[in-house]
């Protein structure tokens, strides 16, 4: 092969990969795998907790009172209506983040106890600089009744849409055996509603599953 045909060869081969961009490799890996294994256990597979059932009318209520309660009432079964009805979308940062950047990490860092199951593999996800890696959604295929999307293609979404929460998911702590991982996550549902956990999770006959949940704030 000529130089000349080796040139040609690299520039065809430069253009055929920036015309094809791609957000991630494609491989799927230990982290994909158990936030698809575990994330509806999170944050549940129906979003209709978010409508707890009305409360009754006050005991000794005037008529008006009772006329205020069943027009609440009526706005309370259209509403949830309304929601039923709507596309409900989680929308997921673009990245995998770097706890240890995180400000949630010192709170973590005080209550910690060396000596628990994922003591080891708290401290590393505290501790160790993690590169930022971009989130697959493809990758993720437990939804439950949700859509999924990134945070930034938000405002391209077309049409009337419930937005569930906003949700922000961290690089993970992975033991040798690749058998129980720690991550951070956190979860926003608009303004003073929202909640940071540490989630906790073990390989159990192949299956990825939650051990516990430690709180680190909530709004």
């Amino acid at each position: 092969m000529t130089s000349k045909v080796k040139i040609i060869s690299i520039i065809i081969l430069l253009l055929s990969v920036s015309i094809h961009p791609t957000r991630f490799d494609g491989d799927p890996d230990v982290e994909h795998e158990i936030i698809n294994a575990v994330f509806l256990d999170i944050i549940g597979k129906e979003p209709l907790g978010l409508f707890p059932p009305p409360p009754p009318p006050v005991p000794g209520a005037t008529k008006r009172d009772s006329a205020n309660h069943k027009k609440y009432l009526k706005q309370f079964a259209k509403r949830k209506e309304e929601f039923i009805s709507r596309r409900k979308f989680v929308f997921m940062n673009d990245s995998l983040i770097n706890f240890k950047n995180n400000r949630s990490a010192e709170r973590l860092r005080k209550g910690l106890q060396e000596d628990s199951e994922f003591g080891s593999l708290v401290t590393s996800l505290i501790s160790v600089d993690r590169d930022e890696k971009a989130l697959n959604l493809s990758l993720i295929k437990n939804r439950g009744a949700y859509e999924f999307e990134y945070i930034s293609n938000k405002d391209k979404v077309k049409g009337e849409f419930e937005t569930i929460a906003q949700i922000h998911i961290s690089r993970m702590a992975i033991n040798d055996r690749a058998d129980k991982a720690c991550f951070y996550m956190s979860y926003y549902c608009g303004r003073l509603c929202g909640f940071g956990i540490i989630v906790y999770v073990s390989k159990i006959d192949d299956t990825w599953k939650i051990v516990k949940e430690d709180e680190l704030w909530v709004s």
